[in-house]
This record gives structure tokens, sequence and C-alpha cells, in this order.
């Protein structure tokens, strides 16, 4: 991805990250493990007394070959578009079917975008014509746990790759279709992949990282973390800087490890003290980790968002608000969507909150039913995006909060938006690509 401006200011942290790296020969013991409890911080936010003075410029990326953007997830203030006024559709393939419904964020990768169905599709398509360049069926559907919600795409120039719930990590030529290699893990892959530097960083449902070679599809090394019997549906994947892999697990384990020594340098356990969307009572780390400015950003929905140092892995801030999205840094601000469908802008350094904002959390608010799926925050052209699983969409001023404009006739979708070359991209259950220019 073609980020120049983030990516030159995030590589110049590579060499402090890794400073309380333990160059032990043995993985860092459990008892070093640190469970952030519940009772740990204050319910209530604190005010910022300042406000938040501006926002950097929107920087133009070409691609979007990841989930979130970037191998860090430290995307910013993209170029892109003001309004959801001039748009084009593209039909894709139905992204839900009964019970089943996927949540793989597309990628795009010189010119193509490529999408995965819910009847197990990969399809390509050329984003200056619009048409379909091919499409391929990933996986045979069987005995072993199938949720579609798992697994993710990434693309490197001539390839795209691609994990799936079925336990199928898969690499296709990006123009023909062609499979290039597979590996049949037989557990199924929980995230999606991370690409950097040449490796693809793969989770599977035991809590396993496997870094694989982008040609050859061999895995060069693993990392088991603490297995986890039961996991939120929406799971994060590895964020990789430079040298740096940090890993989170569905038990709320995460894990910085050198890609250099294959040895952890710290970890944590991170422990909600409340309930996740639907009553149940699991930490996974659901929403992707953000890297950023030295510090790595984190939530699990059951009620416990934070900021860690990346060199030691010390809390730095922390709140009793729990999220399944990724947050979205822009700045010096981190702006959080939480389970109750409330957005915060918070300081980076101090987690104080500048502002916070109420969306409709249920499409009956009288009765209280129909709670509103949202997605990621992302920032188009200095302003918030969101979208929702009932068509509601908002544009909202990053600076104080306000809502700049409204729709109850957007796309419906749980895939999280993204932008590339000047454009925003929904892909909406209905089985279109909504493309904003």
């Amino acid at each position: 991805m073609k980020h120049l401006v983030k990516l030159s200011i995030n590589m110049l942290i590579l060499s402090s990250l890794l400073v309380g790296c333990s160059n032990d020969d043995e993985d860092i013991p459990k008892e070093n493990r640190v469970s952030i409890l519940k009772n740990a911080s204050e319910k209530e936010i604190p005010q910022s007394a300042s406000q938040i003075s501006a926002i950097p410029s929107p920087v133009t990326n070409t691609d979007w070959n990841q989930s979130f953007g970037l191998s860090f997830k430290d995307i910013g203030n993209l170029n892109a578009v003001d309004t959801l006024d001039n748009l084009t559709k593209i039909d894709i393939g139905d992204t839900k079917d009964g019970d089943r419904e996927i949540t793989m964020q597309p990628v795009i990768s010189a010119g193509k975008a490529f999408f995965f169905t819910v009847d197990s599709q990969l399809v390509a398509i050329d984003l200056e014509t619009s048409e379909v360049l091919w499409k391929k069926e990933i996986l045979v559907h069987s005995d072993i746990d199938d949720n579609p919600r798992g697994g993710g795409l990434a693309a490197d120039g001539g390839y795209v790759f691609i994990a799936t719930s079925s336990g199928v990590l898969a690499a296709f030529d990006a123009q023909e279709g062609k499979q290039i290699w597979r590996l049949d893990n037989k557990i199924p892959f929980s995230a999606a992949p991370t690409l950097s530097e040449g490796s693809l960083y793969v989770i599977d449902r035991d809590n396993r990282v496997q870094v694989v070679d982008v040609r050859t599809g061999k895995a060069t090394w693993d990392y088991r973390g603490l297995p986890e019997p039961v996991a939120y549906s929406r799971v994060a994947g590895a964020s990789v800087i430079g040298p740096v892999l940090i890993a989170p697990f569905t038990s709320g384990e995460i894990i910085a490890i050198s890609t250099e020594t294959q040895k952890p340098a710290w970890s944590q356990t991170i422990i909600g003290g409340g309930l996740n969307p639907g009553g149940m009572k699991f930490n996974t780390i659901s929403g992707e980790v953000v890297i950023s400015d030295k510090k790595v950003f984190l939530s699990v929905p059951s009620g416990l968002s934070l900021a860690l140092s990346g060199e030691t892995g010390k809390v730095i801030w922390q709140h009793e608000v729990g999220s399944s999205r990724t947050m979205l840094s822009v700045g010096s601000v981190i702006y959080l969507l939480d389970t109750h469908s409330v957005l915060y802008a918070l300081d980076k350094e101090t987690g104080e909150l500048y502002w916070k904002k109420n969306l409709p959390k249920y499409e009956d608010t009288d009765d209280k039913t129909g709670i509103i799926e949202w997605t990621s925050p992302i920032m188009s052209n200095g302003k918030i995006f969101l979208f929702s699983n009932i068509g509601k969409s908002f544009i909202i001023d990053p600076i104080n909060g306000d809502t700049i404009s409204k729709s109850d006739d957007s796309p419906t979708t749980v895939i999280d938006p993204l932008i590339a070359d000047g454009k925003l991209y929904v892909y909406s259950s209905d089985g279109s690509v909504y493309i904003y220019k």
C-alpha cells in the first residue's frame, strides 16, 4: 500500500519497540503475564482540558491490500470523498445466507479488487472496467467448524491470499485466478492474514500464529498462544511493523514477538469486567490492534479498551469501554466506537476524553429491539464515516463530534468500508460493492 507519509512516520518507531525484548532462550514465563482487571480504571472517562486543534491533512493511498489497510493498522486521514453522493455500483455476490454471514473486508491492489462471497467464491474485479476478471470456489463445506465470519484476504501485486474458516490458506494469481499454492491447516483460521515484508502472519482458532512465505506457502516459524475454547465471532489478526509482531489471541492474551529472533518481548492478558453483546463472557480481542506513536491500542468487547507501551507492554491508560471494532488513529487522537454505539474521541497520550457521540443503538428505539451493528470508523478528507447493518450512515466532524450529515438509505453492511485511490468502497449485504468517488 503506497501510504508513504504514514508509513515513513511509523517506521521511525521500530528500533524502540523491542527495547524490552528478552534475549533468553525460553518464552516469557506464565507468571509474568499481567491480568488487567475490571476495577483498575474509572468508569467515567476523564474530560480533557483541551480540544482537538486540527486534523492532519489527508494522504493518498493507491491500494488497500489487507485488513484495515496496513500491517500496523494506523491508516489516519485518507484522501477520498466528502459526501456519499457520487456513486457507482458493481454486483459481486451475496454476503449473507440465513444465519451465515461473512465479514471479510475486500482488498485492493494494482487496480484490482478482491471479494469473498457467502457461497465461498473469491471474486476478482478490474476497477478500470468494472468487469469480473474471474471467480474461484475456495472451500468445500465439511464437518469442520465453518464460521464464515472467520478468515480474511490480503493482496500483493500479482498475488491474492485468502485464509478461511475451514482452515485453508491459499495464494492465487491476481490476473487469472490460478492457484499458486495451498496450505490445509485443518484448524479454522480465525482472522484475516497480515502481509509484511514477504511474509503472511495468520492466526488459527487454536491461537497458533504461523508465519508463511508468500511465494512458496511454506511456514517458516510459528508461535502458540494460550488456548481458549470459546471466542467472540469477530477476531483480530496480527499487527506487524518492521521486526515486531503483535499477536492478539481469543483468550485476551497479547504478545509482542521479535520476527528476527522469534522470541517474545512482553505479554499481557486483557480481562474485561462486563459481558459481550449477547450476554456472554469472554475476552476475545476483536478489533484490529493499532500500532501508532510507540503505542499499541486495543479493546475487548467485554468492557475494556487501553493503550500499551510498545516498548514494554505496560498500561499507559485504560477505560471500562468495550469494543468489537477497530480504533481509528488520526494524529494525536484515537477514535473508539464501543459496543453501546457510542463514538469516543480520546487523547492518544493520556486517554482523556475530547468528546463522545451517541449513535442510534436500536432499530426500534421505543421497544429497544433490533440492535444496530456499526462499522469501524474511517476518515475521508477530514470527516468520519460510519455505516450500519440497517442502512443508516453518519458523517461526523472529528473535531467536535457534530453530525455533518446522516442517511437512512445507505448500503446495509457489517463489513468495514475501505478507501483506495480516492474512492470509498462499501461491500453491502445486497451483494454489491458501492463505490463513492
